[in-house]
């Protein structure tokens, strides 16, 4: 019901967007800004879940730090997705709320930084960006931009953490960083027995028409 109540708003919100466009969308164009629209209210809602439980456990500072490492990566990297919002709310409970909760303190001297980082950087050069089923990334160009920006992201947010003197921040940050580079690794979509380079049947099949 409550997947249903979130796309009937999406749908409602969308159509509206739609009608202040110079051209309004139709048909495949127009379900885009409905997925769009109802991937925003899911992402708002699991992070209201989020802030809510980090809030109540005292860990909301270390959830948010955790988040940034995380997203800085995600948003260009991608990854594997949980197939269910209850199982992608589970997980990020357990892995931005929970782990948090159990590390805060851990120091990680800036040479295991260093060391991490040169390890997210080469995951980033050799398997950023990750498709998923239901978000195939489209255009070779488009890849190789978000690869490009994946791996200048890992540069910025190592140079950062090196420099900085607040080191328990710094290992959650560390934390959303490593967790945004397993959700693109392939061994991560093997164990989770997803598909991978989801675009190639796109491009394949668009070559042929």
């Amino acid at each position: 019901m409550t997947a249903t109540m979130t796309h009937r708003a999406a749908v409602v919100v969308a159509h509206k967007i739609n009608q202040h466009m110079t051209t309004p969308k139709e048909g495949v164009a127009f379900k885009k800004i409905v997925l769009g629209v109802e991937i925003l209210f899911i992402n708002i809602s699991k992070l209201t879940i989020l802030v809510a439980l980090a809030a109540i456990l005292g860990v909301l500072p270390q959830t948010i730090l955790a988040l940034i490492g995380f997203n800085a990566l995600r948003c260009t990297a991608a990854g594997v997705h949980a197939e269910s919002k209850y199982g992608c709310i589970i997980t990020s409970t357990i892995l931005m709320v929970i782990v948090p909760f159990f590390t805060w303190g851990i120091y990680i001297p800036r040479s295991a930084t260093v060391i991490i980082f040169a390890l997210i950087f080469i995951a980033m050069w050799k398997y950023a960006p990750m498709d998923t089923k239901s978000r195939p990334l489209l255009g070779q160009k488009k890849r190789e931009m978000l690869k490009l920006v994946s791996m200048v992201t890992s540069v910025v947010i190592a140079a950062f953490l090196i420099v900085s003197p607040f080191q328990e921040a710094n290992f959650m940050v560390i934390l959303g960083a490593v967790y945004a580079t397993v959700a693109i690794l392939p061994a991560t979509y093997k164990l989770l027995n997803r598909e991978v380079n989801n675009y190639e049947k796109y491009e394949h099949n668009k070559q042929n028409s």
